[in-house]
């Protein structure tokens, strides 16, 4: 995600600032901006062949634009939209609007939703050292049940201790 916000911040150029991570939602710095928050991915075993491709991703991505009015909010999302397009992001997006309100006026947003694939390299995969496995268990006492009789002459219609040899007898 640091590479996409900076791709963004390169070919925008210092007019805009692009700002990474949702800890800037609560800001209010300069108008207009991007603020840029990875969202979901899913991750899928690799269709193209090769030793250096380990999965294959989709990565969904909110791109928050920021300005005064909604027309110059949904104009930078779809600038943003076109710059994305040639690192992989599929051609379809949505745009959600809404408006937020600063101290004694109002910002318009346009949430611009898009999706970028990349693979995982092997390459990219770290090993991990597990130290420790825990497990949590969760115990139940069991319900009260009526203890089953050990009449042997099956006058009570069951046995609560059936043998088929010739064991000593024992309860369960």
């Amino acid at each position: 995600m640091e590479a996409l916000a900076q791709t963004l911040q390169d070919a925008l150029g210092t007019a805009l600032a692009v700002y990474l991570g949702p800890e800037y939602l609560d800001k209010e710095p300069q108008m207009p901006q991007i603020i840029v928050i990875p969202t979901d991915e899913q991750i899928m075993p690799p269709t193209q062949g090769g030793q250096a491709v380990a999965a294959e991703t989709s990565q969904m991505v909110d791109i928050i634009c920021r300005a005064i009015t909604y027309t110059d909010a949904r104009d930078l999302a779809l600038l943003c939209w076109t710059l994305l397009v040639p690192l992989r992001a599929k051609t379809t997006a949505s745009i959600k609007y809404g408006t937020e309100v600063w101290n004694n006026y109002n910002v318009r947003s346009a949430t611009l939703t898009v999706t970028v694939t990349a693979p995982v390299l092997k390459a990219s995969i770290t090993l991990a050292r597990i130290e420790e496995v825990a497990a949590h268990h969760r115990y139940t006492i069991p319900a009260p049940t009526q203890e089953v009789s050990d009449d042997q002459t099956g006058t009570e219609g069951y046995r609560g201790d059936f043998h088929e040899h010739a064991d000593p007898k024992h309860r369960f």
